[in-house]
């Protein structure tokens, strides 16, 4: 991150904060079925897949039957900066705090587990899709209903398809959404209802937001909000309590696990599910002057496995392939894949992050940190996943994650992302090395509001 010439640090509370922070990228399948009417089968394909590099082929479903599917605040005397944003280059996203990791970056290392970290057993994860109404879980309206008429993740082709983006990039990679709705795209048009001092302010408002959570607290009901700015390369974060107010919720700033200094000057959120649950949402929120707009997902994901035929002696596969035939088989063995929950930010002209839990019938997990991101035009990209034990400080994942035996992420060498098409599939692929298994993921959207309703919410709403 790069300061302007000049500037002053001494004036990091003032009207310098903003100006400083602005200046700164052969196989076979398997498929999961996200509602009740298919389950998980494996077939061979004719075309052996050798590399990760070739494109897997497909299989043809087989209808059987379904798995089971959630700081301090500023010194005293400080005064909060009301000064506009400077202008933000794209190439200046790029950071300690950027959301592509290195594989270094990775909290999961591959070293051996302890017999008391493998026994160490915590009460199985929310079953969302079908649980009983009161139970905890971190999707913010339990529980999900099943979709009906969703597209398989088996049916993703992600050929000639445009990734659609949110307007923010990273070096040589552009940041996508992650849903079919169309509200990102509505969102973007609003940018030139402004003036262009406004829209620059807004422009890099967004892109100074590095991470952005929306989380709620089973027990009490709690809403919040918590936003990681990049603020001289270091992480400062505002915390944003919500109290509800008719058809939306208002946003407070909260002085605890605030570290920033920029004013906030207000913000709410609005629920976008159709039928009336929060598993959508977005907020839109005003720091010293700029507005910035941020759509949140939270659901399950429909799986589709691929993997090399005829590998030998590479136990890591080996364990992940057991996992994979045996839910391909609708076994009742523990060693299968239980659900795939995805928990996803869109900073409209900002950046954009998915964290994956993919948990298994014998408590293993595995916690995935995904820029949400493509090299072009197309889903293509070769981008790293950090593979994380506890996704709750950056997405609405279970905390509990972090409890749960790491051994079937760690036999992983590496995984990156190779497709995404910034509508909620992306693929995988999870190397052992020199041997690879792909995982396409592809989300379960529930309904949303339709566009002209946003529009006529957003038609009403007061200037803030």
């Amino acid at each position: 991150m790069k300061l302007n010439h000049g500037f002053n640090k001494s004036l990091l509370i003032t009207a310098g904060l903003l100006l400083a922070l602005t200046s700164c990228g052969k196989s076979k399948d398997l498929k999961t079925p996200p509602n009740a009417t298919v389950a998980p089968t494996a077939e061979p394909v004719s075309t052996p897949e050798k590399t990760p590099a070739k494109k897997p082929p497909t299989a043809t479903p087989v209808p059987t039957k379904p798995p089971t599917p959630t700081t301090a605040p500023p010194a005293k005397g400080h005064t909060r900066s009301t000064e506009p944003f400077d202008n933000i280059d794209d190439e200046e996203m790029d950071g300690p705090n950027d959301l592509i990791p290195n594989a270094a970056e990775s909290t999961v290392n591959n070293s051996p587990v302890t017999e008391s970290e493998e026994t160490e057993i915590l009460p199985p994860l929310p079953s969302s899709p079908h649980q009983s109404e009161g139970e905890d879980s971190s999707v913010l309206n339990p529980p999900l209903r099943p979709v009906q008429n969703e597209r398989r993740a088996y049916e993703v082709n992600f050929t000639n398809q445009t990734a659609i983006k949110t307007g923010g990039k990273s070096q040589d990679l552009f940041y996508t959404g992650s849903g079919r709705d169309g509200i990102l795209e509505e969102f973007k048009s609003y940018a030139t209802k402004v003036s262009k001092e406004q829209q620059v302010m807004n422009v890099n408002l967004a892109k100074a937001i590095v991470t952005a959570k929306l989380s709620r607290k089973s027990s009490s009901g709690e809403i919040a909000i918590n936003l990681n700015f990049n603020e001289f390369g270091a992480v400062k974060t505002y915390r944003l309590s919500a109290t509800s107010a008719g058809d939306m919720m208002n946003l407070a700033l909260s002085k605890s696990g605030t570290t920033g200094a920029m004013a906030f000057q207000g913000g709410f959120i609005k629920c976008l599910d159709a039928d009336g649950g929060c598993e959508s949402a977005y907020a839109k929120v005003k720091f010293a002057g700029g507005y910035a707009r941020i759509i949140f997902r939270n659901s399950l994901a429909d799986m589709h496995f691929q993997y090399e035929d005829h590998v030998q002696s590479n136990p890591g596969f080996s364990k992940w392939l057991n996992y994979v035939i045996n839910s391909a088989n609708s076994e009742t063995a523990p060693q299968t894949f239980d659900t795939l929950q995805l928990a996803s930010f869109e900073v409209v002209n900002g950046r954009a992050g998915m964290g994956a839990l993919l948990t298994t019938n014998d408590r293993e997990m595995i916690g995935l940190s995904i820029p949400l991101v493509v090299s072009g035009e197309k889903s293509d990209v070769q981008a790293n996943v950090a593979r994380l034990s506890d996704l709750s400080a950056n997405f609405d994942l279970s905390s509990q994650a972090s409890k749960y035996s790491q051994n079937l992420s760690k036999a992983v060498s590496n995984v990156k992302l190779i497709k995404n098409n910034g509508a909620g599939a992306i693929k995988l692929n999870f190397s052992f090395a020199g041997a690879s298994i792909w995982l396409v993921a592809a989300r379960v959207q529930k309904e949303t509001l339709s566009l002209s309703k946003i529009r006529q919410f957003e038609d009403k709403l007061k200037k803030f």
